[in-house]
């Protein structure tokens, strides 16, 4: 449905974009959605949240990256009192963290990766997911369940498919990272450490991907939810796709920028190193980035260890 920047945007109208975009009844999604973008909503995040409940039914899961912040493992001294639960808020923005406040919400007891879900499979998918589950296997298992992941948002407000990251610790790729780990309670209410043992990607980069999806037919359907840009794919055929893609190419997922921490040398794949990034940031005069490159040099080490 078009709308003008002016337009209230109701719960009925982001149904029907939605129905449009491919989603139907039973549907399970992993939710990748920046609120702004969709416009000016009636009711804001918990409006598109039950528009997207009246699409999928009874019969269908939502599910939100509500993961929690980490911090360095040298610096937990100064942490100690951040503790890990399910009152946690999340960082991955508005529809996340109102998805967590919901009664009807089953949260996953990992924690950093602590995904939320509503619906028929939310009690069994994050009942299974715990500290000792492997990184991201909760995303693996929406994967085999037929999932579909849906984008809303364009590249500069969300991050990537949904498997990337699955592939990327399947295929135990190393990245050199500052280590970081947050404190949690275990189910006999013991405070533990847990400390974080998988590779991550930059946004620039995994988006990068969106297009090499495009181009050999991995996007599902296309459309617009509100004002925003819409994508939704098959989690299935995205890991299957991005597992043959990172074994002929490890560094495909990568951005292009030398100074970019999440990427350049940190990689064993990567065509940078320490001091080509360490060069490039000094002669465009970013002390920030000589800092955050030269932090991970001295201080990372190289995920994943299992």
């Amino acid at each position: 449905m078009e709308v003008n920047n002016s337009e209230i945007i109701t719960r009925e109208m982001i149904a029907e974009d939605l129905r449009n975009a491919g989603i139907v009844r039973g549907d399970i999604l992993n939710l990748k959605i920046s609120l702004k973008s969709i416009g000016k909503v009636e009711g804001g995040a918990d409006t598109v949240i039950d528009a997207l409940l009246d699409v999928v039914g009874e019969e269908g899961t939502l599910v939100a990256d509500s993961f929690v912040e980490p911090f360095p493992v040298f610096l937990r001294f100064m942490y100690k009192n951040r503790i890990s639960d399910d009152s946690s808020l999340s960082y991955a923005g508005a529809i996340t963290n109102a998805i967590t406040k919901r009664n009807d919400v089953f949260r996953a007891t990992h924690p950093i990766q602590r995904f939320a879900a509503i619906g028929r499979y939310a009690k069994e998918l994050t009942e299974n997911f715990t500290a000792e589950s492997e990184p991201y296997g909760f995303l693996k298992q929406m994967a085999q369940m037929e999932a579909k992941n849906i984008r809303i948002g364009g590249k500069d407000k969300v991050v990537g498919v949904g498997t990337t990251h699955v592939a990327i610790c399947d295929l135990k790729l190393k990245q050199k990272k500052i280590a970081k780990g947050i404190y949690y309670k275990d189910s006999s209410g013991k405070i533990k450490f847990f400390r974080a043992g998988w590779a991550n990607g930059c946004p620039v980069g995994f988006n990068n991907l969106i297009d090499v999806f495009r181009e050999n037919g991995k996007i599902f359907s296309e459309g617009k939810v509100g004002e925003a840009e819409c994508i939704v794919t098959s989690m299935k055929d995205t890991l299957a796709f991005e597992m043959e893609l990172l074994k002929k190419d490890p560094s495909v997922f990568l951005c292009s920028n030398p100074t970019c921490h999440f990427c350049s040398f940190t990689w064993k794949a990567s065509k940078y190193t320490f001091f080509h990034a360490f060069r490039s940031a000094l002669s465009k005069k970013k002390i920030k980035k000589i800092i955050n490159l030269t932090a991970v040099y001295l201080l990372g080490q190289y995920f994943p260890k299992h």
